[in-house]
């Protein structure tokens, strides 16, 4: 039987790997979380709506981009955030959007221009997995 602790071999060299990057956001003034659409199409997150400075009577102009809805404070805006804190996502913006009651919802909330990005978190997932699949060097 050989004996291993007498055989001297040179360490194996590993390949330099490339530098750590950061992972820091591209928009540090961003705060996200999760909420479901009730059944009168009222949406809230306290944390997002607080971190915009929206309060009950804040008017919002609201707009879609693509599959996402989007609010923006301005004062002639047709939108409000009601006493309760929550925005009403009107039912036909709620379809184009592909936002139904019940599955959660990403909020995005962007403090230096004040707005908010509502879109589905299956949006989220197919991000996700482009970007992983990237990071897996094309595996999945």
């Amino acid at each position: 039987m050989p004996d291993f602790a007498e055989r001297q071999t040179e360490p194996v060299r590993l390949p330099d790997l490339p530098a750590h990057r950061s992972a820091e956001p591209a928009e540090t003034d961003m705060v996200v979380g999760m909420a479901r659409v009730d059944r009168t199409g009222r949406v809230r997150e306290r944390s997002v709506f607080d971190a915009l400075g929206w309060r009950p009577a804040q008017r919002l102009r609201l707009e879609i981009r693509g599959e996402v809805i989007v609010l923006v404070a301005d004062p002639a805006g047709r939108h409000r955030v009601d006493k309760r804190g929550a925005v009403t996502l009107p039912a036909a913006a709620r379809q184009m959007c592909g936002i139904e009651r019940g599955p959660a919802l990403v909020l995005t909330g962007i403090r230096c221009n004040q707005t908010l990005l509502v879109h589905t978190a299956e949006i989220l997932t197919r991000l996700l997995a482009d970007f992983h699949h990237e990071i897996l060097g094309g595996s999945r």
